[in-house]
C-alpha cells in the first residue's frame, strides 16, 4: 500500500477504509510513506492501531520510508518509531 499527501482527519476515513482492506486481502502489508508530506496526530494513531490489530491477527504491518520530518509527529502522538516500523527489539 502507498500513501501520499497529507494524512489528516479530512481524510481519515479513506486511510481507515484502504487499511482495513489490506488487513482483509494481505497477511504481510507493507505501507510505503516517502510521498506523505504532512502527518497529523489522527492519522498517526489511526495507523499505530492498524498495526496492533495486524499483530491481534497474526498480521504483520510496518510502514516503509517514513520521510524523517515526519518522525517527529509519530513521537509527539505518543508513538514509539518502533513500533509501526516493525524494528524487533
Amino acid at each position: 500500500m502507498r500513501l501520499e499527501g497529507d494524512l489528516n482527519i479530512k481524510n481519515i476515513k479513506a486511510l481507515y477504509n484502504g487499511l482495513k482492506d489490506e488487513l482483509q486481502k494481505n497477511e504481510d502489508i507493507i505501507i510505503e510513506m516517502k510521498d506523505v508530506t504532512t502527518i497529523d496526530a489522527a492519522a498517526a494513531q489511526l495507523l499505530l492501531s492498524a498495526t496492533v490489530k495486524a499483530k491481534e491477527t497474526g498480521r504483520d504491518l510496518r510502514l516503509a520510508g517514513i520521510p524523517d520530518g515526519l518522525k517527529n509527529t509519530f513521537s509527539l502522538a505518543g508513538l514509539g518509531m518502533e513500533k509501526v516500523q516493525g524494528d524487533k527489539e
